[in-house]
């Protein structure tokens, strides 16, 4: 699994792109490293881009992959996650459920443009896709 990433502090967004095939160890290893950052104090929404990410493995380690939010992202933020393939839509689904449980508020959709809608970004589809493409970081 890779992981693009990037945490816009001016604008209190961290943005994740990743693509391949989940890893939880790997997932791990990242936050480890994302919750050091100095700019993740900033965060207060989050869009996530699974669409080049196959999400099978995530099924099995869904409520170990919840006590790792509650571990290392226990903060309020608001999260969204673009999932456009039948094979993820169902476990990202069922995380979503999980984590719901204890009040975070999650969202999913299968495209950029709704998931800017419910973050309120302030910008256009073309200019997130770019932004996407371009993330300083990677894991």
């Amino acid at each position: 699994m890779k992981i693009h990433y990037e945490i816009l502090k001016n604008k209190g967004l961290w943005i994740q792109k990743k693509s391949g095939l989940w890893s939880t160890a790997i997932f791990e290893e990242y936050l480890k490293i994302l919750v050091k950052d100095s700019d993740w104090k900033y965060v207060t929404k989050a869009i996530s881009d699974f669409r080049e990410l196959n999400l099978a493995p995530l099924t099995e380690d869904l409520n170990y992959i919840s006590t790792l939010k509650q571990k290392y992202l226990n903060k309020d933020y608001i999260h969204v996650f673009i999932v456009n393939t039948p094979i993820s839509v169902p476990p990202v689904h069922m995380y979503n459920e999980i984590v719901k449980q204890y009040g975070y508020n999650f969202h999913y959709c299968s495209t950029v443009e709704h998931a800017i809608k419910l973050l309120d970004l302030g910008i256009n589809t073309n200019g997130m896709e770019v932004i996407f493409k371009n993330l300083k970081n990677q894991f």
